[in-house]
C-alpha cells in the first residue's frame, strides 16, 4: 500500500512523521501501530469519559483537548460522537 503525501496529502508526511517520532519506530511500522490502537483507544476514551466519577465539565474539556485537525469528538453529558470535520 502506498500513502500519498504529495499536493493536498502533503499534511499526511507531518502526521506520520509524528507517529513514528513518537513510538520510536519506522515509518511504516507507525501507520501499523497507529491503526492497530485507534479503535481500542477512542473506545476506552469513550468509557472514561462517560464514567460517573467525572463531571460534565471535566469530561468536556478532555474531549476538546483530543480533537484533531480532521475530527472532533462532540460531547454530551454522557454521551459521545467522533465527527469528521
Amino acid at each position: 500500500m502506498r500513502i500519498r503525501t504529495d499536493g493536498d496529502y502533503s499534511h499526511r508526511e507531518d502526521v506520520i512523521d509524528s507517529a513514528a517520532e513518537r513510538l520510536d519506530v519506522n515509518k511504516t511500522r507507525a501507520v501499523l501501530l497507529s491503526a492497530d490502537a485507534v479503535g481500542s483507544l477512542l473506545e476506552e476514551l469513550e468509557d472514561v469519559l462517560g464514567h460517573e466519577e467525572i463531571s460534565p465539565k471535566v469530561a468536556q474539556e478532555i474531549a476538546e483537548q483530543v480533537e484533531t485537525r480532521h475530527w472532533s469528538l462532540e460531547y454530551e453529558p454522557h454521551e459521545f460522537q467522533f465527527k469528521q470535520r
